[in-house]
């Protein structure tokens, strides 16, 4: 009896028309949300309210939830959509729309899926993390697909059969898994990520569309997915081809419709707890819950452009998340982290706004527009703010050429010495004057001393080992000159670990052998270069140069230019690159300091400022500070200046008077070999190394 039962209940399910309902009711009908969801449950859609008119775009169904004008509340005809296009940021459930979309597609409008992943990795992550725990615990799903690797259950992790078709798992790097067999219904997760070319037979975007040329506009195709790059995004180009809907809410207090736009979110000082959104019309300014509850009541999308006739597209920035899964304190703090670094800058575009980024990087500054703010202090004198000398020198064939920066908090720098010193790099004598530099002592305003701490040499070119022995040399005196070497990786890390490259002739590392590290030079050109840009803005991050750098150097400084590379991957990157017959030492000299200060501080920056902030504080000098005689140059002191040191004026916004300048003059005898927080003599400095080492702080 309970055979015959389960017969005519499978009969009556297999003639029984599939439900005529939108993706939107299906969801809030059938989906049932996984333990391990951050939410687990039954779906809410007034938990995401704005996920349902995309949702009501892509069951082609009549939305009440999006409006043609402000005024007209008529249901919006979906009809005519065939692709929809959702360009979003991260933390909004955009996610969670297509896999309703999926489910609605297996369970009551049964047709062939294909679902469309980058790489082979994310599709099998995306089936065991996202759509194995969403069929196991939506039973509409359970019912029809079976769990993998189940006895006759006809499902594999890349093909999943259900009454009346089967969902592929595609990979957009492999043209054949596009083609071929028709489909109904494709999913393309992350398009930002797909080759712009796979195997010389286009777009995959395009293959994927050609499935479904059969359907006509019973067709859906759902683009879903963060943007990148502007002009290379996938996802954007997408999206400027529909009608670009936008989801307006109205303000808790006029009751104005509006669209989230970073430019009105404003806050106190750097409490980010206080950040608001302000009316565009009132101008009153409403926390996150308000905006969240009374703002989101009958809120709707609507068309800012006519399209092409079958394109629905959607911006979701992640400052329409719900309370708590992308705070607008959070997106505070990392708009603020953004103002001094690219990649941040860029990260906070794409998945914070959703928008593309646009990258100016490199086109909007001048060398004759950075040498037009240089400052009046003189090289080799360090104005109160810096606290850390560091140097980077750049190997020619001919020549060595150097840089000084001093580094202070907020890491806002001011350049102090640059220079070219002619001579064959396999001489000695040449490497003799790079010493006698770094050595050189650099009048701090605070009237101390204070010498280079670190110092990167770049062993690239025809004089690697002649490095190596420079550096070997300085590593056996206690010195912190590292021999280093451009990573080829675009995402390499600003200061790899130290390998060493001298070994015997059993293939065993020399004890003491010179140490080689591998320096992300892309990453530290993006963060210099955008703190190029800033021109005017003093503070965090910004660079000063003193009058006597010479054009030269800035042009130099602006000679490489971003270009798109192929990767070995496969995939395009931005990477720095400098034309051929143009000289860019003093921009490599620069990213070699930036090295330096990585390495002097990446145990611990602040407890690295604070103990030179004590040893540099104004208007007070240190008892184990010897002042800079006529002993330490080859001049004197020069006049005026009393046995006790020169009088140097300590307002870190006033110029250093000529009177404070060193001579640049070769030292008539080397200066003794101490630790980096000279000039303390040698017993003070290796009391205060140990105290420093035991706090974390490289010495």
């Amino acid at each position: 009896m309970a055979a015959r039962d389960a017969f005519v209940q499978r009969l009556q399910d297999a003639i029984r028309p599939d439900e005529q309902i939108s993706v939107a009711e299906w969801a809030e009908k059938h989906r049932i949300l996984p333990p391990s969801s951050p939410e687990p449950g039954k779906w809410r859609n007034s938990r995401t309210p704005y996920l349902v008119g995309i949702m009501d775009a892509l069951a082609g169904s009549p939305s009440s939830v999006t409006r043609y004008t402000h005024d007209n509340n008529h249901p919006f005809d979906n009809s005519w959509v065939v692709e929809i296009a959702q360009m979003k940021g991260h933390q909004v459930g955009g996610s969670s729309a297509g896999e309703n979309f999926l489910g609605h597609a297996i369970t009551t409008a049964a047709g062939n899926i294909l679902v469309v992943f980058p790489t082979t990795d994310a599709g099998k992550k995306w089936e065991m993390d996202r759509f194995e725990p969403m069929r196991a615990s939506t039973p509409a799903l359970r019912k029809r697909i079976r769990k993998s690797g189940t006895k006759d259950s006809d499902n594999t992790k890349n093909r999943k059969r259900f009454p009346g078709g089967i969902m592929e798992i595609a990979i957009a790097s492999r043209a054949n898994s596009l083609k071929s067999t028709s489909v109904r219904y494709v999913d393309l997760e992350e398009p930002d990520e797909y080759l712009q070319n796979v195997q010389d037979q286009g777009s995959p975007i395009a293959l994927a569309r050609n499935r479904t040329s059969n359907f006509g506009r019973r067709a859906k195709i759902f683009a879903n997915g963060t943007p990148t790059l502007d002009g290379s995004s996938h996802i954007a180009k997408l999206h400027d081809a529909g009608d670009q809907r936008k989801y307006f809410v109205k303000c808790p207090e006029c009751g104005h419709r509006q669209f989230f736009e970073w430019k009105n979110f404003k806050w106190r000082d750097d409490d980010f707890s206080t950040v608001m959104c302000y009316c565009t019309d009132c101008g009153i300014g409403s926390p996150e819950h308000a905006w969240k509850t009374r703002g989101y009541e009958d809120a709707y999308w609507m068309p800012t452009a006519t399209g092409d006739g079958r394109t629905a597209s959607f911006h979701l920035p992640s400052m329409y998340a719900p309370m708590g899964w992308r705070p607008w304190p959070e997106m505070a703090a990392a708009w603020h982290k953004a103002q001094s670094e690219t990649e941040a800058m860029i990260e906070f575009t794409n998945n914070g706004l959703g928008l593309p980024y646009k990258d100016t990087v490199g086109t909007d500054v001048k060398a004759e527009q950075i040498q037009a703010r240089a400052e009046n202090y003189l090289p080799m004198t360090c104005p109160m703010g810096g606290l850390i000398a560091v140097g980077g020198v750049d190997t020619q064939d001919n020549r060595l050429v150097v840089t000084i920066r001093a580094y202070g908090r907020g890491e806002e720098s001011w350049g102090l010495f640059h220079d070219e010193l002619y001579g064959d790099p396999s001489d000695p004598r040449t490497w003799k004057k790079v010493e006698d530099i770094l050595l050189l002592p650099i009048r701090h305003a605070s009237g101390q001393v204070m010498r280079v701490e670190a110092a990167c040499v770049d062993t690239g070119g025809h004089h690697t080992h002649d490095v190596y022995a420079f550096c070997k040399t300085a590593q056996a005196r206690g010195r912190h000159w590292l021999a280093i070497r451009g990573a080829k990786p675009v995402d390499a890390p600003i200061l790899g670990k130290p390998r060493v490259q001298q070994f015997n002739w059993q293939g065993q590392p020399v004890p003491g052998g010179v140490q080689l590290r591998q320096v992300g030079t892309q990453a530290i050109k993006n963060r210099i270069d955008y703190r190029l840009r800033e021109v005017t803005k003093h503070g965090a991050g910004f660079m000063h140069f003193p009058m006597a750098y010479t054009a030269d150097y800035f042009n130099q400084l602006r000679a490489e230019k971003r270009l798109w590379v192929k990767q070995a991957s496969g995939k395009r990157a931005r990477m720095w690159e400098c034309p051929s017959g143009v000289r860019n030492e003093a921009w490599d000299c620069e990213v070699y300091a930036y090295a330096a200060f990585a390495y002097l501080t990446s145990a611990n920056a602040d407890v690295a400022f604070a103990l030179r902030e004590k040893i540099f504080h104004a208007g007070q000098r240190d008892l184990f500070v010897e002042p800079v005689t006529s002993a330490d140059t080859s001049q004197g002191a020069p006049a005026g200046e009393s046995d006790e040191g020169p009088q140097v004026d300590t307002d870190s916004t006033q110029p250093l008077s000529e009177s404070t300048a060193l001579s640049l003059e070769p030292l008539p005898a080397p200066l003794p070999d101490v630790s980096p927080l000279s000039p303390l003599n040698p017993l003070r400095a290796a009391r205060r190394g140990r105290r420093m080492a035991s706090r974390g702080v490289r010495i």
